[in-house]
């Protein structure tokens, strides 16, 4: 008696063991050689000298599974009746079935823990990624509409500055008209001080460009010269009334009325300042918005992403799960029929 002992691809053995029980060996035992997740199992095997030749033929033709370098290998031994013999038939039965379930089991499912494990990173990481450039973005829009808030509340405070300062010149001039020197003078210095504040104002907001700030120098200026020109000729009038000197009083009289005209037309300078400030103002807003309207669509279409990719994953997941279990799980139920139930009792 000889005693075979082949190491085989685990894929293999069910095939193999069948063939060499059609061959009329039935002393067949099948043991893992590399638990518990070989691709390499153990057959040993009793046989007559004479069968050795057939034996190492089926085993040569169905232990590979084409690879190069061969992936299987046999050893032939003599047959030591002393030494420990095969398990019982029962016995051997067990360990077949079993093995045939458990190595079946063990290369289905081999690196599915890893492909699973490596499915689940990538999904963490895409949300991951999505998430940090949604709160990006947001971070934008706030940063945006925080400059927007602070750049409107500055455009509006100048505002405000200019059309008081544009009513302190006008009440200065009619308290000239009234006599009341001092107090005109107190007025229109107080218009200046809140022009300078409204050019600071405009200055800090880093919105309008240099010419609209020295337009608003130039009708400062022009306000101290009007209000310093109304002062000599009204100054001019009352000496030269107290004179008799009607010439005199027939051209400061020219004079006052030349400064009223140019205190009209720097009214009407300071309109149209108020009027691009607005404009300035409202075509800031709209680019403001026009941002923020942007940044909402990117957000949409970033969240349109990650649910596309949510579905794509929980897809291929399905797939894989399917593939790797379903399918699977199906192939061990067709093998369990195959089962013999009763040398398993």
């Amino acid at each position: 008696m000889k005693k075979v002992t082949a190491y085989v691809n685990t894929m293999r053995v069910h095939w193999l063991v069948e063939e060499l029980q059609a061959a009329g060996i039935g002393e067949i035992i099948v043991t893992e050689h590399f638990k518990p997740l070989s691709q390499i199992s153990r057959i040993e095997l009793l046989c007559e000298e004479r069968m050795v030749r057939a034996v190492k033929s089926i085993v040569h033709r169905l232990g590979s599974t084409g690879g190069s370098p061969p992936d299987h290998d046999i050893v032939v031994s003599n047959h030591d009746p002393q030494r420990l013999q095969l398990l019982p038939m029962t016995t051997r039965l067990d360990e077949l079935e079993e093995s045939r379930l458990k190595q079946l089991i063990t290369n289905i499912f081999a690196h599915f823990s890893k492909r699973l494990t490596l499915t689940f990173a990538m999904v963490v990481l895409s949300i991951l990624s999505i998430a940090l450039i949604l709160h990006g973005r947001l971070e934008t829009i706030q940063q945006t509409a925080e400059e927007a808030n602070r750049n409107v509340w500055l455009i509006t405070d100048a505002t405000h500055q200019i059309e008081k300062a544009h009513l302190d010149q006008l009440l200065a001039a009619e308290r000239l008209h009234r006599g009341d020197t001092q107090s005109a003078l107190d007025q229109s210095a107080r218009a200046q001080k809140r022009l300078a504040q409204a050019e600071r104002v405009l200055i800090n907001s880093h919105l309008y460009e240099q010419a609209v700030l020295d337009s608003l120098r130039v009708v400062e200026h022009d306000f101290r010269s009007v209000i310093e020109d109304m002062v000599t000729a009204l100054t001019g009038l009352a000496d030269a009334g107290k004179k008799n000197d009607a010439a005199r009083v027939a051209h400061l009289s020219l004079s006052h009325a030349d400064v009223m005209s140019k205190l009209d037309k720097l009214s009407l300078k300071s309109m149209q300042m108020l009027t691009t400030l607005e404009q300035r103002a409202n075509d800031f807003w709209a680019e403001r918005e026009a941002e923020a309207t942007e940044a909402l669509s990117t957000m949409k279409l970033l969240l349109l992403v990650l649910m596309a990719t949510s579905i794509a994953v929980t897809l291929v997941m399905w797939l894989m799960a399917r593939r790797k279990v379903s399918h699977p799980l199906q192939m061990i139920v067709e093998e369990g029929k195959t089962l013999d139930m009763e040398g398993l009792k």
